[in-house]
């Protein structure tokens, strides 16, 4: 936000119990469930890099608080840092949850079994 502070990302909205799929083949499952995967990812990529980041923001910090212990600028930039990485988390516990919904929500194609 523009004052600096972080708010966790809304709660995903319900999915359709009821989603319109094709009867036969189960590429669609996979294409959903690899679709999902690939959000998670970018999550895990989005909350790593926000943690790079902010450690490297946190020792800037430090090495001006040790400077000057009275500052209050670094303080802040320290919060800030943090409060970063905790909206990072939360937009991957958030997807992970969709990601999970969607899936569950979704009904699986019947699984061939290969006659030995």
């Amino acid at each position: 936000m523009a004052d600096g502070t972080a708010t966790a990302p809304a709660a995903p909205a319900p999915v359709a119990a009821a989603i319109d799929v094709p009867p036969t083949g189960g590429d669609w499952y996979e294409v959903i469930a690899q679709a999902c995967a690939m959000a998670v990812a970018d999550a895990v990529a989005y909350l790593r890099n926000t943690e790079i980041i902010a450690n490297a923001a946190i020792g800037v910090a430090m090495e001006q608080l040790l400077a000057d212990p009275d500052l209050a600028g670094p303080r802040a930039a320290i919060e800030a840092a943090q409060a970063s990485v905790t909206a990072a988390v939360a937009s991957l516990e958030a997807i992970g949850a969709a990601s999970l919904q969607t899936l569950r929500a979704i009904p699986r194609p019947a699984q061939s079994v290969a006659a030995d």
